[in-house]
């Protein structure tokens, strides 16, 4: 998720990044910072075309999901890459270090 869009500021130094997140308060806090690229969705289901994006970026994102869903959410992530695309997914090791993101 794209949460308060602090990564996507830092994203678009190297292109035109997209932000997708479940919950309607994440997207306010990216639009508060003046981002216009966010929209609401799962990362289970993306709302992009078939081979669509050249990168697709997880932070954090894939440990709060049921199995199934994070099996969905990784097909989808190579669903939308353009032949020769990237993923970079980065999770956290410890379950201590996972943050809560309730509102």
């Amino acid at each position: 998720g794209s949460g308060t869009g602090t990564n996507l500021a830092f994203l678009e130094r190297y292109g035109v990044p997209f932000g997708v997140d479940l919950s309607w308060r994440g997207l306010q806090f990216g639009r508060v910072r003046g981002l216009k690229r966010l929209t609401q969705g799962s990362v289970a289901s993306l709302p992009f075309a078939s081979a669509s994006i050249d990168v697709a970026v997880s932070f954090d994102v894939l440990y709060c999901l049921e199995d199934l869903a994070e099996e969905h959410a990784i097909s989808e992530m190579f669903r939308v890459l353009k032949p020769g695309g990237a993923l970079i997914v980065n999770e956290d090791a410890f379950t201590r270090l996972q943050m809560s993101h309730r509102f």
